[in-house]
């Protein structure tokens, strides 16, 4: 059982030559041997290409490193040749990888509700890693993602490798990120727009909505701000992030001392429902849409393939 821990490092070769007293492709230091290798041995690299052992890259690798033989991609910890040093290409290269190694899976076409509730999952357990807890706000959320991985792309790209593995269907990254930014959209409005109805009949219902409500253990980036008046009480209800919900203090007081009016607060409030009715259609129907683009993108792009095999194939007759 080989023991194996996955690294970041960059062009495999030009590590090598930028190291020449540990690092000699040209310099053949064991005859050709053929052997099973017992153990596997994984190293990591910063920005600057250099190399070390640890995860917190404190501990550079200084050891002499063997190669074998007709070997010109393989290097060994000792001269026995029985700890084998693996290079894997990731950040700069992670995209190519993925792609790579999802390219006999079948497409993803649509996330199930088990592969939805798993990328949840991951989601969790990416959050889960830094021992920070959970976030208290969907911007701390969004932060603690981004600073996780460096950049969201290398995000998405871990989180769709990770679904192709579990489910051996190819995962697209940019979908996948799609498929994230839709949840916390679903989520938002139906908090918001369940906030004003008291009324279950008039509630909108979101099916993933424990397992984000779960996802922020409770809490919610979102204030009160005024809609609305009957003689001396003013109504609130919740507004999402990102809108500004200040009032003028001045103009509350005013509205606090008018007279009751049964009708307004009535027309408001229908207004309000079908207002995301509509909004909550809208994102239904954006999605779709999504779906059908990257469909066709992908429909296209495979004709293109083929029409290059063809085409290839004429070629190599002809020769």
């Amino acid at each position: 059982m080989w023991n194996e821990t996955f690294f970041h490092v960059g062009s495999p070769c030009r590590e090598l030559r930028q190291h020449p007293p540990c690092f000699e492709f040209d310099k053949i230091n064991k005859s050709d041997v053929t052997t099973i290798w017992p153990r596997t041995v994984h190293v990591l690299a910063d920005s600057g290409m250099s190399l070390f052992v640890d995860t917190q890259r404190s501990i550079p690798l200084t050891d002499q490193l063997y190669q074998a033989a007709r070997e010109a991609t393989a290097c060994y910890m000792d001269d026995n040749m029985t700890e084998r040093v693996t290079v894997y290409v990731t950040e700069g290269n992670l995209e190519a990888e993925t792609i790579q190694a999802t390219d006999n899976l079948p497409l993803n076409e649509a996330f199930n509700k088990e592969q939805t509730r798993f990328l949840i999952d991951l989601i969790r357990n990416q959050l889960e890693a830094d021992g920070k807890g959970l976030p208290r706000t969907f911007k701390e959320l969004n932060y603690r993602l981004k600073s996780a991985k460096g950049q969201k792309k290398n995000l998405w790209m871990d989180m769709a490798a990770k679904l192709s593995k579990h489910f051996m269907e190819s995962f697209d990254p940019s979908k996948v990120a799609r498929k994230w930014y839709t949840l916390e959209d679903g989520y938002k409005k139906v908090l918001e727009h369940n906030s004003t109805n008291t009324n279950s009949q008039t509630k909108t219902r979101f099916q993933f909505f424990t397992e984000m409500e779960e996802l922020l253990d409770g809490h919610h980036d979102i204030d009160f701000p005024a809609v609305g008046t009957v003689q001396g009480v003013v109504g609130r209800r919740r507004k999402t992030l990102s809108i500004d919900c200040q009032r003028d203090s001045s103009a509350a007081r005013q509205t606090a001392t008018r007279p009751a009016s049964p009708t307004q607060p009535i027309r408001k409030r229908r207004r309000t429902e079908e207002d995301y009715s509509t909004l909550l259609e809208f994102l239904r129907e954006s999605e779709a849409a999504s779906q059908r683009r990257h469909e066709e993108i992908l429909a296209q792009m495979k004709s293109a393939q083929k029409g290059f095999e063809e085409l290839m194939c004429k070629f190599l007759e002809k020769m």
